[in-house]
């Protein structure tokens, strides 16, 4: 069975997602950007800042583990920064979660995210994130929702629908 990966922008809602998509498929929930952490022993904003290069092979080996085991898989922003990560993104269930630039800014300013500096303006940073990302998010994923006109409730409706439809068609 193929992984559900979810990827978007920081602030997007993978985490939230997948916690609730978790509970509603009885699957397990992986981030790698918690992992990460909690095995090397550094934050992610330090890798991002120090170590970037080492911390996109690193989610690349993590991803490629994660991914056989029919897991769902809350990957970092930046998952679409390694073409290897990519390939294994393009071979699963993935879902990109994205939402508005003005709804990214105000999750932003609430829960400060490692990728963004808190003393410039967050709103032109996440223009310049997305307007370098997005190509890739969209070549990565199978199905975009967005999560800044549903609930997570429906996202995971949703998610879960597609899902099961896509698997039941799959494995005729």
């Amino acid at each position: 069975m193929k992984s559900i990966i979810l990827i978007g922008m920081p602030g997007s809602g993978k985490t939230t997602v997948g916690m609730e998509l978790a509970k509603y498929l009885d699957l397990e929930l992986h981030d790698t950007d918690s992992i990460i952490e909690s095995h090397y022993g550094f934050t992610i904003e330090n890798w991002i800042k120090n170590r970037q290069s080492e911390f996109r092979e690193i989610e690349y080996q993590l991803l490629k583990k994660l991914s056989t085991g029919g897991n769902i898989i809350s990957c970092g922003g930046g998952i679409i920064e390694n073409p290897n990560s990519m390939e294994i993104l393009k071979h699963n269930f993935t879902i990109w979660l994205k939402t508005s630039t003005e709804i990214l800014t105000s999750r932003i300013l609430s829960t400060p995210r490692p990728v963004y500096n808190m003393d410039d303006d967050i709103e032109d940073q996440i223009k310049n994130l997305l307007s370098r990302r997005i190509l890739r998010y969209s070549d990565s994923s199978l199905l975009s929702v967005d999560t800044g006109i549903l609930t997570t409730e429906e996202v995971v409706h949703v998610v879960q629908h597609v899902w099961r439809s896509f698997f039941s068609n799959n494995l005729r």
